[in-house]
Parts: structure tokens; sequence; C-alpha cells
């Protein structure tokens, strides 16, 4: 997550920089508008990271969840036997 920011709040203050040069403005200008890029960008970066953060999170414990319940059908269905529900599992079974 703090990674994400960092990365965007530099690339924020470069590109300040780098546009502020070529529009020639002076330099207590751009130097202010890149730290401003750079708080602006932080901000953003922290924000995007989160929510990957949240995103992958989540991703990762329905992945789990789906995997646990589908060792329990299957160790439910070996239990029964194969005479009873033949010993395999239904799509319905496993979603």
């Amino acid at each position: 997550m703090r990674v994400i920011a960092a990365c965007l709040a530099l690339a924020g203050f470069v590109v300040a920089l780098i546009v502020g040069l070529w529009a020639e403005n002076p330099l207590d200008v751009i130097l202010w508008r890149a730290v401003l890029a750079l708080i602006v960008m932080n901000v953003l970066g922290l924000i995007i990271g989160y929510l990957g953060e949240k995103t992958v999170t989540m991703a990762i414990e329905e992945s789990r969840t789906k995997a646990e319940r589908q060792i329990e059908l299957m160790m439910k269905s070996s239990a029964e036997g194969p005479g009873k529900t033949g010993g395999e599992l239904t799509p319905q079974q496993v979603l």
C-alpha cells in the first residue's frame, strides 16, 4: 500500500518538475506545484493501495472458503460411501 503511494508521489513530483521547467515557470512556482503534486499523489496512492489490498484479501478469503467447502463435501461424500451417492460431486454441490 505504501509502496504504491510512494511511487505515485514521486512520479507526480517529477512530472510537475519537468512540466514546470518545460513551461519556463519561475522556480518557486515549479517547486510549490511539485510539492503539491507529491502530496496529492501520495494520498491518491494510499487510497489505490488500500483498495487493491482489500480486493486481493477478499479474493483470497473467497477462494479459501470455496476450497474448504469442497473439502467438506468430498469428505461427506466419501463418508456416505460410493453406494449412496456414487462418490461424485455435482457442480451444484461444489458451488
